[in-house]
């Protein structure tokens, strides 16, 4: 497994398709037909993940539009990329 660096850039793959179902976004791997599931705060991530951002800087954007310090979301942030990444939903540039 790839670990995080702060020197590239998570981007989503490009054959991943994105549903909103009430409040919760859906992503589909067509790859291995399998859906994902995102709360709000993980969609956030997952729109953040464009190939343009580093993880810090994903992590500085989620805790502005969530109104909570950077600090206390690094772990979650990251971890949520990480798995992200395990799952083959993004790619690092």
């Amino acid at each position: 497994m790839t670990s995080i660096t702060n020197e590239r850039c998570p981007e989503q793959q490009p054959d991943i398709t994105e549903s909103q179902v009430e409040d919760e976004i859906v992503l589909f791997d067509p790859r291995v037909d399998a859906a994902h599931i995102l709360n709000p705060t993980a969609a956030l991530v997952w729109w953040l993940c464009d190939g343009t951002k580093k993880p810090t800087q994903i992590v500085e954007e989620v805790g502005k539009l969530i109104d909570d310090p950077p600090d206390s979301l690094d772990d979650d942030v990251r971890g949520t990329i990480n798995e992200f990444v395990s799952l083959n939903l993004v790619r690092w540039r």
